[in-house]
C-alpha cells in the first residue's frame, strides 16, 4: 500500500484520481523494466479511475513512445492489462495492483462511502 497525500479525488468532476494513476503508471514501467518476464494487470475500483489509468497510459506512450515495447506480450495473452473491478474476474498475471482513486477532495476532506 502506498499513499499519495498530495492526489486528489475529483469528486464531481471526473470522479477520478489522476495523480494517483500517474504514480502509479510510474510505477508499473519502473517494474516493467526491472522484470521484462512479468505479467502486470491493473485493476481500479471504478470506471472513472479506469478511464483516468488508461489516459496516464497513453500520455506517458505519447512522450516517451520507446516504452510501448514493455506493455506488449509476446503470447497470445497481453503482458498487461487495465480493467475495472467489475470486468477483471477470471483475469490473472504475475503482479497485480489496484487502483483505489477514492481520497481527499481539493478542499482537503476525506471522501469515503459507508453503508449508514
Amino acid at each position: 500500500m502506498h499513499y499519495h497525500p498530495d492526489s486528489l479525488y475529483d469528486r464531481g468532476g471526473s470522479a477520478s484520481n489522476r495523480q494517483e494513476a500517474k504514480v502509479l503508471l510510474e510505477h508499473v514501467i519502473v517494474q516493467l523494466k526491472k522484470d521484462p518476464s512479468k505479467s502486470i494487470g491493473v485493476v481500479a475500483l471504478s470506471q472513472s479511475q479506469q478511464s483516468a489509468l488508461r489516459q496516464e497510459k497513453d500520455t506517458i506512450l505519447a512522450k516517451q513512445p520507446e516504452l510501448q515495447m514493455l506493455f506488449e506480450g509476446d503470447s497470445l495473452q497481453t503482458k498487461f492489462f487495465i480493467k475495472n473491478l467489475e470486468t477483471v474476474q477470471g483475469d490473472e498475471r504475475d503482479i497485480i495492483y489496484i487502483s483505489v482513486g477514492y481520497g481527499k477532495n481539493k478542499n482537503n476532506i476525506l471522501i469515503y462511502y459507508t453503508d449508514r
